[in-house]
């Protein structure tokens, strides 16, 4: 059986990629807070070792390195921002705002 799972997928319950290391998980928090660390240990309390990035403007630089620091701290990796676009947009006008709006997904 040993060899079995270890050779199936992580999401059929293998436990690990192809580079043999666990993947992380992430999935919505529903915790009324923007404190990094509350919403780092957040998302370790619900099992997950991945997390969306909180809301942040750009200019926001300490807040920034607080998350960073935070969601370090508690072993989350920040997996995803909040910029859903095509990037390859086959239209040449619209294809550089999708790319600004991609840079800007921290907001």
């Amino acid at each position: 059986m040993a060899a079995t799972t270890a050779a199936m997928p992580a999401f059929l319950g293998g436990g690990a990629t192809a580079s043999g290391r666990p993947m992380r998980l992430g999935g919505p928090i529903f915790l009324n807070s923007e404190e990094p660390g509350e919403l780092a240990r957040e998302h370790r309390r619900l099992g997950y070792r991945a997390a969306y990035a909180p809301k942040v403007e750009l200019k926001e630089k300490e807040k920034i390195r607080a998350i960073i620091k935070e969601f370090a701290a508690q072993d989350v990796a920040l997996a995803e921002v909040g910029a859903w676009v095509n990037m390859l947009d086959p239209d040449p006008e619209k294809r550089p705002r999708t790319w600004i709006t991609c840079r800007s997904g921290w907001r």
